[in-house]
């Protein structure tokens, strides 16, 4: 059997979406349909709660039949909503099933970048619609030169998106790399010499661990924390023990990281136009890359970064490899400041006359 899984917000459910639908099942591309809701958005925040986006969903495919339902499947796991993690639960539930992702062309063009992608391309396979902003004739030689899961294209006439076609007025960077690659150093060149506004993932993960909540947390389990003179949790004393112990770490991520995912995707909303930056080697971990419309890697050798970072370099381990990092983006190599400068203006300079910075911006 062929299930198809159309994910999403649904913020709202809508028109288009039910067009999708009955195109899938009158064409018999699948045999059902799974709908499945965003339960934790990594990509966007949601105006309305889980509970009412389903409520609405459930009364929009009323008399569709047993071949169409909704499936909860992502309220039962905590985290980010990674659509790996979904098919994964869903292979457990259907093993013979061969499930089909539907999606439209704009969204084709994020797949390589979604979280495990190229897991996620062994397991499935697509069924592509038409949207005007990104005609099947423009995107599907790059797809069969990219992805290599099987892809169904359907050339529809009808728009699937519940937005209008306004011209797109912010495009985000993620700049991202290992401990001393020039991530700061490039983040501040930018703003300085552009100005360019930029979220420093750092900066912002230093309020989170300011939040009562996350300290509560925090203090059930690593029990008493220390505290600065200024009243802030020691960060040194709290990296030494999270960098010495993988289990430690794992466990500051999964209590600052949601918190810091919100806060970031809450921040870009301050930009809605021109270039923005969002800077930090955790870009990838945290779910921020499927927010940026491109992602800068900066790249040094071993020993320039351990040169750069001295004591710090046995926290290297925490990171992924390099190799890792370069599959994730554009690789900006960082032998000197100079040849970094050089190379952000070579390609901040046309983004910046197709996505020129508000007036007021300093």
């Amino acid at each position: 059997m062929k299930r198809g899984v159309l994910g999403g917000r649904f913020d709202p459910f809508h028109a288009g979406h039910l067009q999708l639908i009955h195109w899938c099942l009158s064409h018999q591309l699948v045999d059902c349909i799974d709908i499945v809701p965003v339960a934790h958005p990594v990509h966007k925040p949601v105006s309305l709660p889980y509970a009412t986006r389903r409520q609405h969903i459930a009364k929009a495919i009323e008399g569709l039949g047993d071949r169409v339902s909704i499936n909860d499947i992502e309220t039962l796991r905590e985290g980010p909503s990674w659509m790996i993690d979904t098919i994964l639960a869903l292979q457990q539930h259907h093993p013979e099933d061969t499930l089909c992702i539907i999606m439209g062309s704009d969204t084709l063009m994020d797949f390589h970048r979604w979280y495990q992608s190229k897991r996620l391309q062994s397991l499935v396979q697509l069924i592509v619609f038409n949207r005007p902003s990104h005609p099947l004739s423009s995107v599907q030689s790059w797809a069969l030169d990219t992805l290599s899961c099987p892809i169904e294209w359907v050339n529809s006439h009808w728009d699937i998106s519940s937005t209008d076609q306004r011209p797109r007025t912010r495009w985000v960077i993620g700049l991202t790399g290992r401990m001393g690659t020039g991530k700061t150093t490039a983040a501040t060149y930018l703003h300085a010499q552009y100005g360019i506004p930029v979220l420093s993932l750092d900066t912002l993960g230093h309020k989170c661990l300011a939040s009562p909540l996350i300290q509560a947390e925090l203090g059930a389990i690593f029990g008493p924390l220390q505290y600065t003179p200024c009243g802030d949790i020691d960060r040194q004393w709290l990296g030494k023990r999270v960098f010495s112990s993988p289990e430690d770490l794992a466990v500051l991520n999964r209590t600052v990281h949601p918190m810091l995912r919100h806060r970031c995707v809450e921040a870009l909303t301050q930009h809605p136009t021109g270039i923005v930056v969002i800077e930090g080697a955790l870009l990838h971990a945290i779910g921020l890359a499927a927010v940026c419309d491109e992602v800068w890697v900066l790249d040094a050798t071993d020993q320039t970064i351990r040169d750069r970072i001295g004591d710090r370099a046995d926290r290297l381990w925490a990171q992924p490899t390099q190799s890792t990092y370069q599959e994730w983006g554009r690789v900006i190599h960082t032998p000197s400041i100079g040849a970094l400068h050089a190379q952000l203006t070579q390609w901040i300079t046309p983004l910046l006359h197709r996505w020129p910075l508000p007036k007021n911006a300093t």
